[in-house]
């Protein structure tokens, strides 16, 4: 891996702890970089994008409006390229569980096997289907029993067409959250909420 910092080599990492200091083996040893321990915020800025990400600022109000704690149940639609699930997963570790769902086949695959990679296949179940539409092997909607989830996360084009399956799989009291980059998306999504029972319903922009 070469930057202008020097030229490291891959070898030169291996058995070395988190946190050492490399040197460049050029430069006379004057660049150096750290090793750091993987986390959500470094996946998100390193990984390959299939869709627009999610990033860390966005990602940590979601996680305190949702009140998300550790060995919580919770469900996102869609995966898209796992940045926003890396996150969730850091949360509710040790022993929650993450049901993700994503309408494209490659996504959902490719996110399945970067989970298992990272060691994270126990702590989520993802699921390759359109959860706003039927389609003719499956009807539409979350594959959970009622009021079993602790949170809902819709990162959807039409976050509407969701909301109804959301409202019956929330335990009482629970919390659901649509990212949206558009105001006419979220003026579509707060009028559904209202009619499936939701209140105390707040819209935040970020920036």
């Amino acid at each position: 891996y070469s930057n202008r910092n020097g030229q490291f080599h891959h070898d030169d990492f291996l058995n070395k702890p988190f946190g050492t200091k490399l040197r460049s083996r050029n430069y006379k040893g004057f660049g150096f970089c750290y090793l750091l321990k993987p986390t959500p915020e470094l996946w998100t800025r390193s990984l390959k994008q299939r869709t627009q990400v999610v990033q860390e600022l966005d990602q940590s109000q979601i996680f305190f409006q949702l009140y998300i704690k550790p060995n919580d149940i919770v469900v996102e639609s869609g995966t898209g390229s796992g940045a926003l699930s890396h996150g969730i997963l850091r949360t509710i570790a040790p022993k929650g569980h993450l049901h993700t769902y994503e309408f494209n086949r490659h996504r959902s695959e490719s996110a399945r096997l970067e989970f298992q990679q990272h060691g994270l296949g126990h702590l989520v179940t993802v699921y390759h289907k359109d959860v706003c539409r039927a389609d003719g092997t499956a009807a539409a909607g979350f594959d959970l029993p009622a009021q079993s989830v602790d949170a809902v996360v819709l990162d959807l084009p039409e976050p509407w067409l969701a909301v109804p399956h959301a409202a019956y799989i929330l335990k009482p009291n629970s919390r659901i959250a649509s990212y949206s980059p558009c105001v006419e998306q979220t003026q579509r999504t707060v009028q559904k909420l209202e009619t499936c029972g939701f209140h105390s319903i707040q819209t935040f922009e970020y920036r």
